[in-house]
């Protein structure tokens, strides 16, 4: 259900990562090493070793101010309070359009059999160039709700991005306050990529995503910090990462998600039927017996975990500590050691370790492999995995413990660009300067491009410019220059085939910088922008 996306022209960064590289074909016979099946329940020990890690997460405004973010209102009676809301953020791309993913999942609704007197089922649907279902238009966003057993529009709201951080922040306010209850909770439906390329892939707007920041910006502005949700469940590839369960911590008691990529038709939802007479975390633990009795007769390797969010920026600080750890002596020595334990833990997201588009690693793998020359971090880490972990469910060819973390490996030449985006993220200080100084040591040009740039005449001369991105059509370049006094890059398209000499370098737009290289997407450029070129490099 989340795994394959033809590559599309001019898609940038995040969503590069996820149309071109990280959405793949999954091994259809299962993987050649031996397979193990597990379901783990932990049970956080009364006697948990408080962890002084020093970790402090904090956000201010002016985290989100590069981001768009588009409102869209809807007029709707509130319902009577009901036991529970459920929020489904059904983002359709390429899942509904090419295989009808979708339209399956809101089958299954109808068959749920669940009691509605006791339950709201709200869901706003989009992102895909066409639906399968009558019961859903293609030709625009639209909120539909479960009645008397179909999915039964309630209104639409026009073309949106379901990669903009306004279109999501308004579905939960407007399905808070037009369908109150004791709880809510929110599924997010499509194609994931992890913590740097994060969440969605609307085909009708080139493949637009939400980073974790834009995810976090909705979740703030539709005032989650005051009333979090009960669950936020990523029914998508590879978004049970430790980033994503901080971010959430302050929006939601527990994350679902996967920590690999999901093979075949993603959650059964049925199990919504459990709701009016289950708690949230036999909710959540029936969807994940479900899902992995359905994966488990095609052998295929799956996996998908309960998370306390509370308690993960230990298991995030504990991080920093082996971090601090691994790099307080000689860093030179130990390299060697840390290279081969990333080598040999297991990945999520395919390619091979030195082309892993996605770079997420299992944390209790890695833990493991470094036990004897770091025994007192990987123990704390271990231990903080225990209390935030509840329960997970997989089928892979090594223990898992449910939750992964960003590490990168490959050498890749874009790389400075994703570990800026980690350092946005405001995870450990420790871990996130431990990344960076184990990317330099792999040559990858951890603060700056190292290849080559290439030469555009667009600007009237030779002008520098850096690849941002790449499909099988073309390239995407970036410029630096200035916009109306701040910092922007201007971005230039050149299609397969062509060079600087051609005169067929395409000016797209600009987008502004601000030091994370935050802004998605980019702006049109118009006669009355000032801009001027800028000598310095990235």
């Amino acid at each position: 259900m989340k795994m394959f996306i033809k590559p599309k022209k001019r898609v940038l960064d995040a969503a590069q990562v996820i149309v071109s590289l990280l959405i793949l074909f999954f091994v259809a016979n299962g993987c050649a090493a031996p397979l193990r099946y597990a379901a783990v329940q932990n049970t956080p020990s009364e006697d948990s070793v408080k962890i002084n890690h020093g970790f402090t997460r904090t956000v201010d405004v002016s985290d989100f101010e590069n981001l768009a973010f588009d409102e869209w209102t809807l007029e709707y009676e509130p319902t009577p309070q009901r036991k529970h809301t459920l929020l489904i953020y059904m983002n359709g791309s390429d899942l509904e359009s090419e295989t009808a993913a979708g339209t399956g999942d809101l089958k299954e609704l109808t068959r749920s059999g669940v009691d509605e007197t006791y339950v709201n089922i709200v869901i706003f649907t989009g992102g895909a160039n066409r639906w399968h279902t009558n019961a859903v238009p293609s030709g625009e966003c639209a909120v539909s709700v479960l009645c008397g057993g179909e999915i039964t529009q309630i209104g639409t709201v026009g073309q949106r991005d379901m990669g903009n951080a306004g279109t999501l922040a308004s579905f939960i306010s407007f399905g808070v306050q037009a369908f109150p209850a004791e709880e809510t909770s929110l599924i997010l439906w499509d194609h994931g990529g992890g913590s740097i390329a994060g969440y969605g892939a609307d085909e009708n707007f080139d493949m637009s995503t939400l980073s974790l920041t834009e995810l976090e910006y909705a979740f703030e502005r539709a005032g989650l910090r005051d009333k979090p949700l009960a669950l936020l469940g990523f029914d998508a590839c590879l978004m049970a990462t430790v980033e994503m369960a901080v971010v959430a911590s302050s929006y939601a008691e527990y994350l679902l998600a996967s920590e690999n990529v999901e093979p075949g038709d993603g959650w059964d939802y049925r199990t919504v039927a459990v709701l009016p007479d289950a708690s949230i975390e036999e909710f959540a633990v029936n969807i994940c017996n479900s899902f992995a009795e359905n994966c488990r007769n095609s052998r295929e390797e799956f996996t998908l975990s309960l998370i306390k969010t509370e308690t993960a920026a230990d298991v995030m600080g504990a991080l920093g500590l082996l971090a601090k750890a691994a790099t307080a002596s000689d860093f030179d020595s130990g390299f060697t050691l840390l290279r081969s334990s990333r080598q040999n833990t297991k990945t999520f997201g395919a390619g091979t370790p030195d082309s892993e588009p996605c770079d997420m690693i299992d944390i209790l793998d890695f833990t493991r492999l470094l036990e004897e020359k770091l025994p007192n971090e990987t123990v704390l880490i271990q231990k903080a995995l225990q209390n935030t972990v509840l329960f997970n469910v997989y089928c892979s060819d090594s223990e898992l413990g449910g939750l992964s973390v960003y590490h990168p490996y490959s050498e890749r030449e874009d790389l400075w660009r994703s570990l800026e985006v980690y350092k946005s993220l405001k995870m450990s200080g420790e871990y996130t300067r431990y990344l960076t100084e184990f990317s330099k040591k792999l040559g990858a040009g951890a603060d700056k491009p190292v290849a080559a740039p290439e030469l555009t005449y667009l600007f009237g001369g030779s002008t520098n410019m850096y690849e941002v991105s790449a499909t099988d059509a073309g390239t995407i370049f970036a410029v630096q220059a200035t916009v109306n006094g701040e910092p922007a890059e201007l971005l230039v398209y050149r299609a397969v085939g062509l060079t600087a000499s051609s005169s067929g370098d395409e000016l797209l737009g600009y987008r502004r910088r601000d030091g994370s290289l935050l802004q998605k997407g980019y702006d049109e450029l118009t006669p009355e922008d000032e801009v001027s070129l800028r000598e310095e490099g990235f």
